[in-house]
């Protein structure tokens, strides 16, 4: 018999009844190039009265993959549905996703290769590209204004965080070293967003990163890269106002 490796990293997704996208998820994760001896997924699902065909396809699809676990369990918005995974985890690396990302096939692998290539590293924020598949670009839509879906592009280059300017990192998108985490305290519970409440209230990621970068190193990565699956309720001018607005608020609260 081999012997058996020491996962190193867990895969977090928490969702809230968006369970159409969270299958696609759920399968490319599942479509990694490394062995599942190496990595741990928590599906953390936060949705109230959880029900219908899709929710159902999506329990029974993690029952078929070894190193998920799915976990229904409600919690103070999605900073403490974060929270939660991070209570679970085992692994040195907690990685987060959000439910309407595809990730690469080489996703797990490049983001361990980044831990080992940087023995104190906290925060590794990836890059995270738009995917059109439900719905065409709008033509009023720019460059600028793609941060506020969640895509994040500073080049094709590892950066430590603040060598660029103007540079953030985004929580589609970011992974940890589980023990600097905890000694932070995880996510502040006054920020991020409320699956009930309809607010776009986010940061909270930011706002651990501002507390890090003093003593801490931070990154972002190139390859460890996502696709954000661009839903069509967002591309409404209606939306961007709504969502300009709660960044403000966000920016304001860190």
């Amino acid at each position: 018999m081999g012997v058996k490796l020491k996962k190193k990293i867990t895969l977090c997704v928490c969702t809230y009844d968006s369970y159409h996208y969270l299958l696609r998820c759920m399968k490319s994760i599942a479509e990694q190039e490394v062995s599942t001896d190496l990595y741990n997924v928590i599906i953390l699902d936060n949705t109230p009265s959880p029900s219908g065909n899709e929710y159902e396809i999506c329990k029974q699809f993690s029952k078929t993959l070894p190193n998920f676990k799915y976990i229904n369990k409600l919690t103070d918005g999605l900073s403490g549905a974060r929270n939660e995974c991070l209570s679970m985890c085992t692994t040195k690396i907690i990685h987060f996703i959000d439910d309407d990302a595809l990730v690469c096939k080489k996703f797990v692998e490049e983001t361990i290769k980044c831990f080992d290539k940087h023995k104190n590293l906290s925060i590794m924020g990836g890059k995270v590209t738009a995917n059109w598949s439900e719905s065409p670009r709008p033509h009023w839509l720019s460059d600028d204004a793609l941060g506020y879906l969640s895509v994040l592009d500073f080049g094709d280059s590892e950066l430590a965080y603040g060598d660029s300017v103007g540079m953030w990192l985004v929580g589609a998108n970011i992974a940890f070293d589980v023990e600097t985490l905890k000694k932070f305290n995880g996510f502040s519970v006054k920020l991020g967003r409320k699956g009930s409440d309809g607010g776009l209230l986010g940061a909270e990621e930011m706002e651990l990163v501002y507390a890090m970068h003093p003593t801490h190193k931070i990154v972002y990565s190139p390859v460890s890269v996502i696709e954000h699956i661009i839903q069509p309720n967002r591309l409404n001018q209606e939306w961007f106002v709504k969502r300009v607005a709660w960044q403000s608020i966000s920016d304001v609260m860190t």
